[in-house]
């Protein structure tokens, strides 16, 4: 068969009937599924799953409030930190309040200062963070782990200022 006598697009009846149509159908429905993967690919490297741009949040209300650094979205069984810092009052006093469903979910890995004393309760969080002044802020990093997958809210105050609520999302 000379293949200078005929174009790819027409059909062949040999070795095989081809059906031009369906095989154009194909290829188109290949295109997009290569471009739909290309995008989720995209999305995970950019921190759509975790540990990257779109994952990482910091909160901020002004500059003499709490402010809290978290990732968004997180993969289930793996750590992830929580840093906590806000205005420094007086080292006996001070305290972070944490509440939601989160609380009962993730599992605490670490605390840090070590001097930080923790009170866990059903839907509450007390962390009396017992650190000195550095700089007039306090704070304290919790290093957490989902025990399931599941979007979870959590409510932190630090040392009775407004609340602030956050979602995170831990997929499987």
């Amino acid at each position: 068969m000379n293949n200078d006598e005929h174009s790819q697009f027409e059909e062949r009846q040999t070795p095989v009937r081809e059906n031009m149509p369906w095989i154009k159908t194909a290829w188109q429905l290949e295109r997009i599924g290569f471009l739909v993967l290309g995008l989720f690919l995209l999305y995970a490297l950019l921190g759509g799953f975790s540990q990257g741009w779109l994952s990482d949040a910091t909160y901020l209300n002004d500059e003499t409030s709490t402010q809290i650094t978290y990732e968004k979205y997180l993969r289930s069984d793996t750590e992830s930190p929580l840093i906590i810092a806000y205005p420094y009052k007086n080292e006996k006093t001070d305290h972070i309040i944490l509440k939601g469903i989160f609380v009962n979910e993730y599992d605490i890995i670490n605390v840090s200062p070590e001097s930080a004393v923790v009170h866990r309760s059903p839907g509450m969080l007390i962390i009396y963070p017992n650190n000195p002044d550095y700089a007039n802020t306090g704070g304290v990093q919790l290093t957490l782990k989902p025990r399931q997958y599941g979007i979870y809210s959590l409510s932190v105050s630090a040392n009775n200022d407004a609340p602030f609520v956050f979602k995170q999302t831990v997929f499987p």
